[in-house]
């Protein structure tokens, strides 16, 4: 997901100004009465401490390891609010990747940011999971970034998985450059945006080689719908709310976030999915916004035609929905997997 520099800044002012409600962000954890699992620790993943949160209604559910975009784009700070629904079918498991959130200390070496790494740091985690909550396997879902990872992961490690999930699946950045560079310019034309049209023509053809270049391209296309389902001002007030994260957490989160792709971006651009993961061996879940123009569905589509699995595929439009569908209706978005979820069991049980 990629934020704007000045709502980041407006984000960071907002905990400023109600520093005296700010959560200490320790480590806590708790099994209530009734079932419910909620914790919130620190874990050595890759040689540094990582932050997760483990929250369900139900400790028999099945664990669902959730991959964030970005790589900077946590989304521990509004877990809170936009999982409560998910944690009726799942045990969530929120996890700020290394130079994210509360994963990202002060004086962190962002080249250690490499996509191998990440990787490494997604297996080790999940190989945690599997111990401390004793499953054999567990879900793996990716959002964006998270998408290129977690797929990745899936292809390497399909034993340790009962199913992987794919929201707003990266396929191919400079494809993806060419379809969302298409669909803005006809809708610049069509609204007559001058002025926007002058700042897409500057840029020049995609794809978008340039990280600044790419920045610049998809603040149009969010601005233009194409990529945030919510505003950024309601997120910021859910993001205030949370229990996980402190006044120095947020700084931690600003300069993450504001990093973007960092040392990641070359290796980005080199990825593509129907080249490096033609197959998986476990179902698959595929979620894709129908204005989408980030990881644009068109390509998901293509791209599942062609993947081979051994049993269950699945693609799921999201009618009206951009990049990020599990703020567009969280409800509807925990309604899918859940469905999915059962089909996987079914599977299982045959």
């Amino acid at each position: 997901m990629k934020f704007r520099k000045r709502y980041l800044i407006l984000f960071f002012l907002l905990f400023i100004s109600l520093f005296s409600n700010c959560r200490t962000g320790e480590t806590t954890g708790r099994e209530d009465l009734g079932g419910r699992i909620e914790k919130h620790e620190m874990v050595l993943i890759g040689g540094m401490k990582q932050a997760i949160t483990i929250r369900g209604n139900h400790t028999d559910s099945p664990v669902l390891l959730w991959l964030h975009g970005g790589p900077g784009a946590s989304q521990m700070a509004v877990s809170h609010h936009y999982d409560t629904a998910l944690e009726d079918s799942f045990i969530v498991v929120q996890w700020d990747q290394r130079g994210a959130g509360k994963s990202n200390p002060k004086g962190f070496d962002e080249t250690t940011m490499t996509n191998a790494q990440f990787i490494r740091d997604c297996h080790e985690l999940t190989r945690y999971l599997k111990k401390v909550l004793g499953r054999e396997k567990i879900y793996l879902l990716g959002h964006s970034w998270g998408t290129q990872l977690g797929i990745q992961v899936a292809g390497l490690y399909p034993e340790d998985y009962l199913a992987y999930i794919g929201v707003s699946q990266v396929i191919n950045a400079l494809d993806a450059h060419v379809v969302g560079e298409r669909w803005l310019r006809e809708t610049l034309i069509s609204e007559n945006k001058k002025r926007d049209i002058r700042k897409l023509d500057k840029l020049g053809p995609p794809p978008y080689r340039d990280h600044e270049d790419f920045v610049r391209f998809i603040h149009l296309i969010d601005k233009y719908g194409g990529s945030f389902d919510i505003s950024f001002g309601k997120l910021i007030r859910i993001a205030i709310g949370s229990p996980y994260y402190s006044l120095s957490d947020m700084k931690s989160w600003l300069n993450g976030a504001n990093r973007g792709s960092g040392p990641l971006w070359e290796e980005s651009l080199r990825f593509d999915a129907k080249k490096d993961i033609p197959h998986l061996d476990l179902p698959v879940l595929l979620i894709a916004g129908t204005g989408d123009y980030n990881t644009p569905i068109d390509l998901v589509e293509e791209y599942a035609s062609m993947l081979q699995t051994p049993s269950i595929k699945r693609v799921v439009r999201i009618e009206g929905a951009s990049h990020t569908p599990q703020f567009k209706d969280p409800e509807g978005f925990a309604r899918i997997l859940r469905d999915f979820r059962k089909e996987v069991e079914g599977d299982r049980a045959k």
